[in-house]
């Protein structure tokens, strides 16, 4: 009997925590990975863009740009040099290197997760997010919108502290070694749930052990 609870106990504990742990898709994204863009909406110059693996037509994300004086090209394959939480060698404005804003943050993260309240993606709505993330971003996004008074809302009222699961990925040229605009994307934070699952698993995996081991 106590056999088989432990083992449902392990079951149901290694379930929940594969779903807790699946619950959003993340972009396969690394360092050293060497990616290509592609047009999405937007007419700024900035976001949408498509990002590939080298050699691929699977989409992995959409970005967006933190810088206003570095460029990327269509087709031209980049490398990630890192993954961070700042923008690095360039910007019209703010430090070197200069760690992306909670309000950019909130914004990307609801985007990515279709999560941004009203976004559709089109060329309307992709202009405002990007030149609502210029403006965070002390680039020279223009005025304000319905993008920057959310994200400003969020941050100012508590809802929204920190980056959560938004990065940069900090790009150079993949030929020539120069460095590229960086861009945004996501990666996976280990979530309470998911470690308080896990942790009472590995205790269950434990008393079970000490159990064998003492019989």
């Amino acid at each position: 009997m106590k056999k088989s609870f432990v083992l449902v106990f392990m079951v149901v504990s290694f379930l929940c925590l594969s779903f807790f742990t699946t619950a959003h898709a993340y972009p396969n994204i690394y360092i050293g990975q060497e990616i290509y863009f592609g047009n999405g909406p937007g007419t700024t110059g900035g976001g949408e863009f498509k990002v590939y693996p080298w050699g691929s037509t699977e989409e992995l994300f959409r970005s967006f740009c933190l810088e206003t004086d570095e460029y990327i090209s269509y087709g031209t394959k980049y490398r990630v040099n890192d993954i961070s939480t700042e923008a690095r060698h360039g910007g019209s404005g703010g430090p070197d290197p200069d760690p992306i804003s909670e309000q950019t943050a909130y914004l990307y993260h609801h985007f990515y997760h279709n999560s941004l309240a009203g976004y559709v993606h089109d060329d309307y709505h992709a202009n405002l997010l990007q030149r609502a993330i210029w403006h965070f971003e002390e680039e020279g996004g223009g005025a304000t919108n319905e993008y920057t008074t959310l994200a400003d809302a969020a941050v100012s009222s508590g809802a929204w502290k920190g980056w959560a699961d938004v990065r940069v990925i900090n790009l150079v040229n993949a030929q020539t070694g120069a460095c590229a605009q960086d861009q945004l994307t996501v990666a996976p934070v280990p979530e309470p749930a998911t470690m308080l699952l896990l942790g009472s698993g590995l205790l269950g995996l434990a008393g079970a052990a000490r159990r064998k081991f003492r019989k």
